[in-house]
């Protein structure tokens, strides 16, 4: 994909897993007089350097993609519905719509991950790969990205790790996979001028959905 338009790349994602997909991506940080009050609080309270533009970047992503009312100090992360990721000074933050294409099932959690193009230690696999998963013909940048997006798409992700996520199948660009506890996960990853992305979702039955 050599040109990036927030509403393709949103239709295309969304044809791939199966699930009304918005996409924003931020380039710019938003200016501070634009936050809420609570959003001004989270702000200063982050140390002075470059992780408070990269916040302020990720918030003009997330804020693109939300009412302009919205609050988003009010909200934590994973969530069932959104997502947001920032590297190298570039934020893209995705919401997913709570029904899926599968009449049976609803959207548990949402994740995004976006990584610049650049060479990957072979080392680093098994940090993030089953032996299985090694040999994709994804190469390990991809799979990197799809194994963030749908760590961030398990919303009880704080005890598990990377490895806890098995890959259906590791050779393709759009699949399933199962989560640390059993949940069910679809992913697609796409080929941007800038590095992959990759966008999740976590499945739920809709008959015991709270």
């Amino acid at each position: 994909m050599s040109r990036w338009c927030d509403r393709e790349v949103g239709d295309e994602v969304a044809a791939r897993i199966g699930a009304a997909v918005r996409v924003r991506r931020a380039r710019r940080p938003v200016a501070q007089e634009a936050l809420t009050a609570g959003e001004r609080r989270q702000w200063h309270a982050l140390a002075p350097g470059p992780r408070r533009q990269d916040w302020l970047t990720g918030r003009a992503a997330l804020k693109a993609l939300l009412p302009a009312t919205a609050d988003t100090s009010t909200m934590s992360f994973p969530h069932r519905n959104l997502s947001l990721t920032h590297s190298c000074g570039v934020a893209v933050a995705v919401g997913i719509e709570a029904d899926a294409d599968d009449d049976h099932s609803v959207v548990a959690g949402a994740g995004v991950d976006h990584e610049p193009w650049r060479s990957t230690d072979p080392r680093m696999a098994r940090f993030f790969l089953h032996p299985h998963e090694r040999s994709t013909p994804l190469g390990l940048l991809r799979a990197w990205t799809v194994k963030e997006a749908l760590y961030k798409a398990v919303v009880a992700n704080h005890r598990s790790t990377l490895l806890d996520i098995v890959l259906d199948d590791a050779a393709v660009t759009t699949g399933t996979a199962t989560g640390p506890g059993g949940e069910r996960l679809r992913y697609t990853v796409l080929d941007t001028a800038e590095g992959p992305l990759g966008v999740a979702l976590c499945l739920e039955d809709r008959r015991v959905a709270v």
